[in-house]
């Protein structure tokens, strides 16, 4: 606590007011660094960073990986044609198709070109190649043959053709690796299609290569606009553009030095750290916002002097609580969240203690002393402020009130919260990427997907006849579920092998073992084949394409399939759920938990180091009330508006408590400096609340200026960040204001000097 004790922060300011060359000097060799650093600094925002990489689930979808492939895949739409199983349409499958195949960093293409059809011809022979070939497209008595086969096929028919026939698709899969980069081969992918009219793709590689261009043109967007708009504030409030010198020089560096330690820990900027330009750069203007108000009052420089070393405690305090807020999000294995929390809190860190000393020698070399006193801080002062607390204070009561009765209905609230997270729904609405995912979805099956992995009983093979009828039962009983579009399994091709080599229509299974392994030894060659039993039958995998996409949709599937195993499964078998949807989804919980843990340790943290500083109870009572009851508010009232909370919005309690208090420290800091013995605190009231009026409001609309930029963002992840945030600053504010001083005010012991 010595760094934070009054004297050696007023010391560093004093020094650095006294010695401002020395200061600077030190603060470019630092940027001087930072600037070398940057170069380094890549952005990677595929779905990896949002993954849990621990624990005994990933370790299962790396098996998965190793038994079955991977399971990303580029999901092709073609234009409707005019009629089922037109000649264009079909025509186009196979140039697609033929085309797409030339691509050379991609594992397979499926359409009905490629993927092997089982049928039985008239002379009794059995075929088991893609029935969709030129001679299939020459004659309208071929297209019909083919469409009456693909009809019958399981695996086809509402895959790779819709269930009328006018809609066509092609699988573009991908290879096993969930962190490569994806944009060279979707770009490749794009480039075909650009030539076959009403063609859209979707699935995770598309997204991933969107995410990637969407996030860097955010980023080129998102920075300047909050400078300007930090630099608007500043201008307006203290009348002089040169008023913007001092929080912008410390934003920069917070922000450049954030960035360039990303660099040397070979970190990417992600969807979540991409926000961090913008916060830091607000809340290092609303630090200097604190010494720029504290400099107007002054009227020489040794009055400057000691104003500024009156507020460095509390910013100093203020910076630390910050920090603390973003590190309570930590406690999480997804990088998506805990690079924010580690790199956000360095970068308070280094904004805070640049505020401390760059504000103060700017101030040294650039003085304001003598100058008008700014109009907006001079009228919060003088007139808003002497007529808030008078108001305030007659309506202590009905403003009690109105707080108690706002934190009731927003504790039911909190009961209608959930946390749910649908990587299509990032994308901005009425874009090509969402159009195209609806109308793929629309138009064929599912195409999210998840994967069903059922390890036999020791000792048992996982095409038994007894596994392979559980597997079969499983399939139907999946695609009853609302949410599953398609389900596949090795019981679907051993059916229809079963069906054309003996009589009837029906779909049955064979009974006997060495008739299976008879129908897998005609399917060898196969490639598909390996996506659903291993090449040792030793694992089996039933495909599941869901028609939803959001992470609680993908949660729940698991747990039917969980329930269903457990009730009709094989005893003694296993199923373990997983897939890179899968895991986007079960990282979600993690990153709840990790929310829940986070706002709970802000509060203890910050809380302790409140009590710390004051030194007195009441004071620390205040400021867990005053941050805890609007931050409950807000996340009462999304509860109540049953807006799923994502990877973004989840973090809001701790970082908001982390910020917001802030405002906290410096109104119970300028109160404690206006509280006499013997006096109640209401006289104190009147006379601080006044005077730290103007920082708090100018502050908070600095805060509210840098998410309010992140909350244009047209990706909904940061949008929704920055939205929740300014809900949150805003109404803390309006706690500082109103709530603080109601509780206070009544108080008849008063805080000794």
């Amino acid at each position: 606590m010595a760094f934070l004790s009054r004297w050696s922060v007023q010391s560093l300011v004093d020094r650095s007011y006294s010695r401002p060359r020395v200061v600077l000097v030190a603060w470019a060799l630092v940027l001087l660094f930072a600037g070398v650093e940057l170069r380094n600094l890549t952005i990677d925002t595929t779905i990896g960073s949002a993954l849990d990489k621990a624990g005994e689930p990933w370790t299962d979808y790396q098996r998965s990986l190793t038994l079955f492939g991977g399971d990303e895949f580029v999901s092709i739409a073609l234009a409707p044609s005019e009629e089922p199983f037109s000649k264009s349409a079909l025509k186009t499958v196979l140039a697609l198709s033929d085309e797409l195949e030339q691509i050379g960093s991609v594992r397979r293409v499926d359409s009905l070109s490629t993927v092997a059809l089982i049928r039985s011809e008239a002379d009794g022979s059995l075929l088991v190649n893609p029935a969709l070939t030129d001679e299939a497209v020459a004659s309208k008595h071929a297209r019909s043959k083919l469409a009456e086969q693909v009809r019958r096929d399981r695996i086809a028919y509402h895959s790779l053709v819709s269930e009328d026939g006018r809609v066509f698709g092609v699988n573009v899969v991908f290879d096993e690796d969930v962190d490569g980069n994806r944009e060279a081969t979707v770009s490749e992918i794009a480039a075909v299609l650009s030539h076959f009219d009403g063609a859209v793709m979707s699935g995770v590689p598309v997204v991933r290569a969107e995410a990637g261009l969407l996030t860097r043109s955010e980023i080129v967007r998102l920075v300047p606009g909050t400078v300007v708009a930090i630099a608007i504030i500043l201008a307006l409030s203290f009348g002089r553009a040169r008023a913007t010198i001092p929080a912008l020089a410390v934003g920069g560096i917070g922000t450049a030095t954030c960035l360039a330690a990303m660099a040397v820990a070979g970190t990417p900027l992600s969807f979540s750290t991409a926000v961090l330009p913008s916060v830091i750069l607000a809340l290092a203007c609303a630090y200097a916002m604190h010494f720029l108000t504290a400099e107007s009052r002054s009227i020489d420089r040794a009055d400057t002097a000691l104003e500024l070393k009156a507020v460095a405690g509390p910013v100093a305090l203020s910076g630390c609580t910050t920090a603390l807020g973003f590190i309570s999000m930590g406690t999480t294995n997804v990088s998506l969240i805990r690079d924010l929390a580690l790199f956000g809190a360095l970068g308070v860190f280094v904004s805070t203690v640049a505020c401390l000393t760059i504000v103060p020698a700017l101030l040294s070399m650039f003085p304001a002393t003598g100058e008008r006193t700014p109009r907006i801080p001079g009228a919060l002062e003088m007139r808003l402020g002497p007529a808030w607390t008078e108001a305030v204070l007659k309506r202590r009561k009905p403003i009690l009130f109105c707080w108690l009765a706002a934190l009731f209905v927003c504790v039911v609230g909190l009961s209608g919260l959930q946390v749910s997270s649908d990587v299509i729904e990032w994308f901005p609405r009425g874009g090509e990427l969402r159009a195209s995912y609806a109308q793929i979805t629309d138009r064929l099956s599912g195409i999210t997907p998840v994967n069903v992995v059922v390890i036999p009983p020791a000792g048992s093979s996982a095409v038994s006849p007894e596994m392979v009828r559980q597997l079969a039962a499983f399939s139907a009983a999946a695609e009853s579920h609302p949410a599953v579009g398609k389900s596949l399994s090795v019981a679907d091709p051993l059916a229809m092998m079963h069906r054309e080599i003996g009589d009837g229509d029906g779909l049955s299974l064979p009974s006997e073992a060495s008739l299976i392994s008879q129908y897998l030894a005609l399917l060898d060659g196969v490639e598909q084949l390996d996506d659903v039993v291993t090449p040792t039958r030793d694992a089996a995998n039933v495909l599941l394409r869901l028609n939803e996409n959001s992470s609680e949709d993908i949660r729940a599937v698991e747990e039917w399939v969980r329930r269903w195993w457990v009730l009709y499964g094989v005893p003694g078998s296993k199923v373990d759920v997983t897939g890179i949807m899968y895991e986007f989804a079960r990282a979600q919980d993690a990153i709840a938990w990790a929310g829940l843990r986070g706002a709970a340790l802000a509060f203890v943290t910050i809380g302790l180091l409140v009590a710390a500083y004051f030194r007195d109870f009441r004071f620390l009572l205040a400021a867990v009330v005053i941050n805890a009851v609007p931050v409950t508010v807000i996340m009462g009232a999304i509860g109540w508006l049953r807006v799923p909370l994502d990877a973004a919005t989840v973090c809001v309690a701790s970082l908001a408590v982390g910020i917001a208090v802030d405002d906290t420290i410096h109104a119970l800091a300028e109160i404690r400096s206006a509280s006499e013995p013997g006096e109640t605190f209401e006289k104190a009231v009147v006379v601080a609340l006044p005077r730290v009026m103007s920082p708090l409001v100018l502050s908070t609309l600095a805060i509210g200026a840098g998410f309010g930029v992140l909350a244009t963002s047209s990706i909904a992840l940061i949008s929704g960040l920055g939205l929740a945030m300014c809900a949150a600053v805003a109404a803390c504010l309006l706690a500082d204001l109103s709530l603080l001083p109601s509780l206070l005010a009544g108080r008849s012991q008063p805080t000794r000097k």
